[in-house]
């Protein structure tokens, strides 16, 4: 059994994102989830966000981790691996966090 993160509907999330390139490398870009989109969280509390992007295609590891914005209810969580390896194609990644 998948293990599920915990959001409310209101939830701001804020995605972060850990690269493991080297600092001359390009930057990455994060396409999902949108700025100010909302997940709709299932009868056991929790909702499922996909997180997709582009990283340097020398990246090796991409981690994401959810902040609360202040006075928001819902569960943060801490760094979770989004995509590594040969899940990270040609600079591309896309996932849902567990």
């Amino acid at each position: 059994m998948e293990k599920q993160v915990s959001h409310k509907c209101s939830i701001t999330m804020v995605f972060v994102m850990l690269l493991a390139v080297r600092n001359s490398a390009p930057a990455a870009s994060l396409d999902l989830p949108l700025e100010w989109q909302v997940s709709q969280q299932n009868a056991q509390g929790w909702a499922e966000v996909k997180v997709e992007g582009t990283v340097p295609t020398n990246a090796t590891l991409v981690e994401a981790k959810a902040d609360l914005g202040a006075g928001l209810r819902g569960k943060a969580t801490d760094w979770t691996v989004v995509a590594q390896g040969a899940q990270l194609k040609d600079g591309k990644f896309s996932s849902i966090p567990t």
